[in-house]
């Protein structure tokens, strides 16, 4: 079956198709989103094995097979529509754009977009595999893992840093330069709470990337994001809606977090590096992925709620700045 160009599909839901918030009426939802999704695009209207994969902070997803295909549907939740709107519109844009492209790592495809009294629901192809979090410090009895799971998620990283610029067009979120987005980056440093804030501010001010182009960023390059075949060397990158133009150390520091222990290695960020450096469009430094581990340690102290989880975010601060004095 031929797959069609993003659809946007206006559905406005009838009074009296109110789903509220239970498991069973949130899978209704999902089932009626998708039939009309279906119809809009010619399809037989019979939704198959309705299953919900998830609740993120911005989305709740269903997995469904219709008219021989398999898709899933990505249902909003959140305060700010015509933001959420937007993103929605312009992932489905930059995935369109990206599909002819050969690149060392699967994306999905939106099949249509469907206006929704809470924003903008989005219906893709659907993608398999293990989400790579659970392949590291995981493991259960008989569960396969990623014997190299840094390697994936580099490959991933670096192919996505070496697309055009262009395809970026029209995105939330974008940077001229590397520059420019780790000023953005690192603002919350002169507000948040911690005794070692000050140097940690002047530390950042003295070690800003070159004001240079920036390069297309996934955004979110969680370990869950990233889906692994047991048995294959390919991977899968899902879950674009944070893609942006800006600084390719910052999706690094997605990735690491700031941990000691990266990928459940000491050396993990090391290891990062070198399995990026070998095929990415520009080489980046410990130091440049240290930059946005800091900045977005300051923005979770800045913003974490309650003295327990401000106090833990503090403590992860105090050791992660330790190891950044240790460069020199």
């Amino acid at each position: 079956m031929a797959l069609p160009n993003p659809t946007r599909l206006p559905i406005r839901l009838l009074d009296d198709m109110v789903f509220g918030a239970s498991d069973q009426a949130r899978k209704a939802h999902a089932a009626h989103l998708l039939r009309q999704a279906a119809r809009g695009l010619g399809w037989p209207a019979e939704v198959k094995g309705l299953t919900r994969l998830g609740d993120g902070l911005t989305y709740e997803t269903f997995a469904a097979r219709i008219a021989g295909q398999d898709v899933v549907v990505r249902i909003p939740h959140g305060d700010d529509i015509d933001e959420q709107v937007e993103v929605a519109t312009s992932t489905a844009a930059l995935l369109a754009r990206s599909a002819s492209l050969r690149l060392p790592f699967e994306r999905p495809l939106t099949l249509a977009l469907i206006d929704i009294p809470d924003g903008m629901a989005s219906v893709q192809t659907r993608l398999f595999g293990v989400p790579l979090w659970k392949l590291v410090g995981h493991k259960k009895a008989g569960e396969r893992v990623h014997p190299e799971p840094w390697k994936a998620v580099a490959c991933a990283a670096a192919g996505v840093h070496s697309l055009p610029r262009h395809l970026a067009t029209g995105l939330h979120v974008s940077f001229e330069t590397r520059r420019a987005h780790a000023e953005s980056m690192a603002e919350p440093a002169a507000y948040a709470d911690a005794p070692y804030m000050d140097e940690v501010e002047d530390w950042l001010t003295d070690n800003l990337p070159p004001d240079t182009p920036s390069h297309l960023l996934h955004g979110d390059l969680l370990g869950q994001n990233v889906l692994w075949q047991p048995g294959s060397e390919s991977v899968s990158v899902i879950d674009w809606e944070a893609a942006r133009l800006g600084d390719p150390a910052y999706d690094l520091a997605i990735i690491t977090r700031g941990r000691r222990k990266p990928f459940g290695r000491t050396e993990g960020l090391k290891l990062l590096l070198d399995a990026y450096n070998r095929s990415a469009p520009l080489e980046l430094s410990e130091r440049a992925v240290r930059f946005h581990e800091l900045s977005l340690m300051a923005a979770w102290i800045a913003d974490s709620e309650g003295e327990s989880a401000n106090a833990d975010y503090r403590r992860r601060g105090a050791a992660l700045w330790k190891r950044v004095q240790a460069l020199g």
